[in-house]
């Protein structure tokens, strides 16, 4: 059975992937692949299409062998270029933990830190400004 094509303004949620780890885990959470819109030749990051329920999901992937704060700012540029329907995003990651500093949060306990395995959720306390 062919997969379905969607026009790059068909999707709605944008879904920015740092590690190919976390594109893998986030393809797994499709119910349905889409096939390849056409994208801008000078785009390099790598692009999964499908959908999760009603929702026409688009995952991007920093491209190999860029890394860092660079590499995702370049993927996120091309991805809000190419993708201007795009109403909400989602950044989602894997990490060890956030550090404690017991030096600078001594009253914290460690009950109070971030580990392993931990969901963290953030939202701008306005608008404009990302969250972590």
């Amino acid at each position: 059975m062919a997969r379905k094509s969607l026009n790059l303004s068909d999707d709605t949620v944008g879904w920015l992937c740092a590690l190919s780890e976390e594109a893998l885990a986030a393809r797994w959470m499709l119910d349905e692949i889409h096939g390849f819109p056409k994208t801008r030749p000078t785009d390099t990051t790598s692009y999964t299409y499908g959908k999760i329920n009603a929702h026409n999901v688009v995952i991007a992937k920093v491209p190999t062998g860029q890394t860092g704060k660079s590499g995702a700012a370049r993927m996120t540029g091309q991805f809000c270029r190419g993708f201007q329907s795009i109403r909400n995003f989602l950044f989602v990651g894997i990490g060890g933990s956030v550090p404690r500093n017991s030096y600078t949060t001594p009253e914290l306990k460690d009950n109070e830190f971030i580990h392993l395995g931990d969901v963290v959720v953030g939202s701008p306390s306005w608008a404009g400004v990302p969250a972590i």
